[in-house]
């Protein structure tokens, strides 16, 4: 009976602070949309709920801009967003599978080397981009924000690995002898496995 109760009031207190966390995450959100309905007089008001309720902000947003110009810039952002996240899953997801399963002569180092990368700030690679973008002609588009995104990472190889290592070995054996290429392996068996942490990665 009490560990029943002292499990019970263990589980309230965790389901407290996450409920706490949670709308403590909440709150900027909530507070960012109470002050888009606002008239301009109310923008430093502290108050949640406006008076009255104003759509005008969004009207504006639409009016001003030339040429549909917000749609635009939405747009833009999520292209730019989905394909980050398409090059950073499949190149990170390949690499970490390689690491964590085909067996090579310097892997262990590699991958130490490449984990080391995480603390070169990424202050000291600007400049040297810069310069690489601009002899590629690349200063003015959107290519600089998309195609280092097909180049890999070293978190997402490293999470992506660290997930891969936990999932059996003995399915990588069974399906060789079923005559499956690495390729069929790492398509077929530990991507829809490792759906949890390519959901975190992206």
């Amino acid at each position: 009976m009490t560990r029943s109760f002292s499990k019970t009031l263990l589980d309230v207190t965790a389901y407290a602070f996450l409920i706490f966390g949670a709308l403590t995450m909440l709150i900027p959100f909530v507070w960012m949309i109470s002050v888009s309905l606002r008239e301009p007089a109310q923008q430093y008001a502290r108050i949640l709920v406006p008076t009255p309720v104003t759509l005008q902000n969004y009207i504006n947003l639409f009016k001003d801009l030339p040429d549909q110009a917000f749609l635009y810039l939405t747009f833009n952002s999520f292209k730019i967003s989905i394909l980050t996240v398409i090059g950073q899953v499949l190149t990170c997801a390949m690499a970490a599978f390689v690491f964590a399963i085909v067996k090579f002569k310097g892997r262990d180092f590699l991958f130490a080397l490449l984990v080391a990368t995480l603390m070169i700030p990424p202050q000291v690679s600007l400049i040297p981009n810069f310069i690489i973008f601009k002899y590629l002609g690349w200063i003015g588009t959107q290519l600089p924000l998309i195609v280092p995104a097909f180049w890999g990472g070293a978190f997402g190889t490293f999470l992506l690995r660290q997930y891969f290592l936990t999932i059996p070995r003995d399915l990588v054996d069974a399906a060789r002898m079923d005559g499956a290429s690495l390729f069929d392996i790492f398509w077929r068996i530990y991507m829809p496995l490792a759906k949890p942490a390519v959901a975190a990665l992206s």
